[in-house]
């Protein structure tokens, strides 16, 4: 948080930045709209980060005569945003960091016309957990919703199968209440929900934050908001038809994670080890195809691709996308 010059924390933080070109724009000319959701592993980010800043975005998009609106926003992560546990499953406050974005996409919806932008042109955008929420966007309440709140997406790094496992009664999800609950005196109260309300947000956040297993605090199948494990959905079919999509991966973003690993490691069952460690959820079969398929090297790089800043924004200002995906 220093890195980033965040200096407090609070409960209120859940807005919008709208960025739009400096000069009028025409009353029947509405710009198209692109709506950015970091990353961060579901346990981190805010809008106001500086890889978030998109008022060069919007800068360069008038200087290819392609003007466009840019929103960042918040939605609460970590313990905050994906509260686990059947206490919570029971009342209702799983997932709400997705609920928080899905809010945040109704204002859009409904208000911003009032700043040049067209409703009926609004492009999700998001990498690593950005995109996965994006996943979760598309396969809500079952993919029945009809209220139509973006048109295309941009998915960079990551796939809608994450997530598959994670449930409120998952172990990951009920060791981190547990610990909570400990930690804050609250494990023997008669309702744990309001015990933990009372807690003060400083103390809540320290405590929540040393807990490091990813999967403790991620999306979870509540039944609701997510239904069903996102493949079963998608293969279901259980989707809108009417949301173009454009898929793929940053450049050599495997350092992101061999930086973190022992890089002295020789043989393939120990490459094995490293990456069942970082990835807790993934099926064998996975991990061990694409090591047969040298999709992961020693250098950590999973994958590439290659989004430009003309591509994506020619993609923007059209009503659909192309769906393509680059292979590593």
């Amino acid at each position: 948080m220093k890195a980033t010059n965040v200096t407090g924390k609070s409960a209120e933080c859940l807005n919008l930045n709208i960025i739009r070109p400096s000069q009028k724009v025409p009353q029947t000319k509405k710009l198209p709209v692109a709506v950015w959701l970091y990353g961060g592993a579901f346990g981190d980010g805010f809008g106001a980060d500086l890889n978030s800043n998109y008022s060069w975005f919007v800068q360069e998009s008038v200087a290819q005569n392609m003007p466009l609106i840019a929103i960042t926003l918040n939605y609460r992560v970590g313990f905050l945003g994906f509260l686990g546990g059947e206490a919570a499953a029971a009342a209702g406050i799983t997932n709400l960091g997705l609920k928080d974005q899905r809010q945040a996409l109704r204002w859009i919806r409904e208000n911003i016309a009032a700043f040049g932008g067209d409703p009926n042109r609004v492009t999700l955008w998001g990498q690593s957990a950005g995109a996965q929420s994006i996943a979760c966007q598309l396969i809500a309440y079952g993919g029945k919703t009809k209220e139509k709140l973006f048109h295309q997406a941009i998915m960079v790094s990551s796939c809608v199968g994450m997530g598959n496992t994670v449930r409120p009664a998952s172990n990951a999800s009920v060791e981190g209440y547990n610990h909570i609950l400990n930690t804050t005196n609250c494990l023997g109260a008669k309702d744990t929900i309001d015990c933990l309300r009372k807690v003060p947000l400083d103390a809540l956040w320290k405590v929540a934050s040393s807990i490091r297993t990813l999967a403790t605090w991620w999306p979870t199948i509540d039944g609701d908001f997510v239904p069903k494990p996102p493949t079963e959905s998608l293969l279901a079919g259980s989707f809108p038809r009417d949301v173009s999509i454009l898929a793929g991966t940053n450049s050599d973003e495997g350092f992101a994670y061999s930086s973190l690993l022992n890089p002295g490691f020789d043989t393939e069952e120990e490459l094995y080890a490293l990456l069942r460690a970082r990835f807790v959820t993934a099926r064998n079969e996975s991990l061990r195809g694409s090591r047969a398929t040298g999709r992961i090297t020693h250098t950590g790089s999973i994958g590439r691709g290659i989004m430009s800043f003309t591509g994506i924004t020619r993609q923007l200002g059209r009503g659909t996308l192309t769906r393509h995906c680059r292979r590593p």
